[in-house]
């Protein structure tokens, strides 16, 4: 059995949101969009999925200069400050 993982939902919700609720998903949107407009790369942990539905396997491993992304076995190497795909290469099983 895989393991679930819960989603927390950081937004505000179609109906019956708070204005705080409201004022912190905008702030947090826009926030993002500036990020995105100066190229800063998002952070991101490393995690393993092992999805029981359709028996995929994805791990994402950040390490010194670039930021792994395993599916089945097949590793693709991204740049860890620009984001930019580096390569890839097959993981040792």
């Amino acid at each position: 059995m895989g393991k679930i993982l819960n989603l927390v939902r950081d937004r505000p919700l179609l109906s019956g949101a708070t204005a705080w609720q409201i004022y912190r998903g905008r702030a947090k949107e826009k926030l993002a969009q500036l990020l995105d407009w100066l190229k800063i790369p998002a952070r991101i942990r490393s995690v393993k999925i092992d999805d029981s539905l359709t028996g995929d396997s994805i791990e994402i491993k950040p390490s010194g200069l670039f930021t792994k992304l395993t599916v089945n076995g097949r590793d693709y190497y991204f740049d860890r400050f620009t984001g930019r795909f580096d390569g890839t290469g097959q993981g040792c099983g």
